[in-house]
């Protein structure tokens, strides 16, 4: 079972965004990163492409940066506490809280 994968299964909570606005997206995400800190990594895992971005960027731009049906978007924050979200491929939100 891959890492993420395993991040996944312990979620805190599994939210379907399949019919969601792009307004009720971005709320979304912004309410798993409450607290993150001014800047996130993002991670295109099936391209192997990542990049540290600005919280307010990433909420901005989040249609332009993950395309729902195709993309999984995997977003780590270090604070308040390391954070897994991840936005999959099947229009699915999950957040994991990493206990280290």
């Amino acid at each position: 079972m891959s890492d993420l994968v395993r991040i996944r299964h312990n979620a805190e909570k599994r939210t379907d965004l399949s019919e969601a606005t792009v307004p009720e997206l971005r709320a979304a995400v912004e309410a798993r990163l409450q607290g993150a800190g001014e800047s996130v990594l993002a991670v295109w895992p099936a391209d192997r492409v990542a990049a540290r971005i600005h919280v307010a960027l990433l909420l901005q731009s989040i249609d332009d940066l993950w395309y729902p049906a195709m993309d999984d978007l995997v977003v780590i924050a270090d604070e308040p506490e390391p954070t897994v979200v991840v936005l999959d491929h099947e229009e699915q939100l999950t957040c994991t809280r990493l206990r280290i």
